[in-house]
């Protein structure tokens, strides 16, 4: 996924070059849209087509659970952030009756996002890995 937003350099005092090299950073808010479909487990043999799926932080959670690191000597990022996922296949589940109705709550999970900043800070280039929650409905069935 590519994210065409500005991330100026912090310019925070360090100890030895006067810019921090290192950035602790928290996300406030997060969107994301994923067009392609993908699998998601229901039971330990049976999954469903996701359709788009939209992604947002998890309201049910603090502040600390959204913080990452920006290293720009390394022109990375690491992201750390606890989200609710909304598909079109919540709507069928729901359509069809066959599943426990706990999983149509929306799904919770952490996602760790690591990125490589461009070299203007213009913007970055991100990829991403999922885990439901443990104890969720979902990660008992074969997401976690």
């Amino acid at each position: 996924m590519a994210i065409d937003v500005g991330f100026p350099r912090p310019a925070l005092l360090g100890p030895e070059e006067g810019v921090a090299d290192r950035v602790m950073v928290r996300t406030s808010g997060f969107f994301a849209f994923v067009r392609e479909p993908i699998q998601v487990p229901v039971s330990p043999t049976e999954s469903v087509d996701s359709g788009a799926i939209l992604m947002t932080l998890d309201p049910e959670t603090d502040a600390s659970s959204n913080v990452g690191v920006a290293d720009f000597n390394e022109n990375k990022m690491r992201m750390r952030n606890t989200i609710q996922l909304a598909f079109h296949g919540l709507r069928d589940l729901a359509v069809s009756g066959d599943y426990d109705r706990a999983l149509l709550n929306p799904p919770r999970g952490v996602m760790v996002t690591d990125a490589r900043i461009n070299p203007d800070y213009s913007g970055w280039e991100a990829q991403s890995c999922l885990d439901f929650l443990p104890g969720s409905m979902w990660s008992g069935a074969g997401g976690g």
